[in-house]
């Protein structure tokens, strides 16, 4: 099971506070299904722009993260993410240097990252706006597919974590968000207070694939 997002005004939203907020290092991890593969907001920090910001562009992923002098922007492979294919996404960012690139993983693979834009300056602190996923704080960029089971972690995973993750569910450790996004209820499972509150989603199935830790994404061999 999954959340279903329609392309038009659906999001969860986890709010702004002390547990969820000012991550430097954070790690995020779900499952998706992109039925459009067109430019849309998975998941961020925002405020109508961006403090950062994770999206889909076609088969691409993209990171934007506000600095202080100029803001930087990464993608993944054009190739790496077909549409209409079930994926598992581990994104991985330590903001404590302008230096540093993020690490994309996807279905258990790290992909080549490429900087779009370089940024400059130290990362602006993202203590104020709210965790959000499926648009933009805006309205913007609407996401028109399913995601499933979020993690959302004030850390970087391993290649093991990201792995781990990926068949058994949790890889252990302190998890600020962690919702499986399979209820009406949307109440996090991990250490932070960021339940989440739906605005047009609804519950729905993902595809099946061929193993996984979780019946609900159908187990196979």
């Amino acid at each position: 099971m999954a959340r279903d997002f329609d392309g038009a005004n659906d999001s969860i939203g986890f709010g702004s506070n002390d547990t969820i907020d000012a991550f430097t290092a954070h790690t995020i991890s779900l499952w998706i299904f992109d039925d459009a593969g067109v430019t849309a907001f998975l998941i961020g920090k925002d405020r109508g722009a961006a403090q950062w910001g994770l999206l889909t562009t076609g088969n691409e992923l993209r990171y934007t993260r506000d600095f202080t002098t100029t803001d930087g922007a990464w993608v993944s492979p054009g190739n790496g993410m077909p549409a209409a294919t079930l994926h598992y996404i581990v994104f991985v960012y330590d903001g404590t240097s302008s230096a540093n690139d993020p690490t994309i993983y996807i279905d258990g693979v790290s992909v080549t990252v490429t900087r779009s834009t370089a940024p400059d300056g130290t990362a602006v602190s993202d203590a104020t706006p709210n965790l959000i996923m499926g648009e933009t704080g805006g309205g913007a960029q609407d996401f028109n597919g399913r995601l499933g089971f979020l993690s959302y972690i004030n850390g970087l995973w391993t290649a093991a974590q990201a792995n781990r993750a990926r068949w058994w569910g949790r890889p252990g450790g302190a998890q600020a968000v962690y919702h499986p996004l399979v209820t009406t209820k949307l109440t996090n499972e991990g250490t932070a207070t960021a339940n989440g509150t739906a605005t047009g989603t609804t519950v729905a199935s993902l595809p099946r694939v061929q193993r996984n830790y979780c019946s609900m994404l159908g187990c196979g061999r």
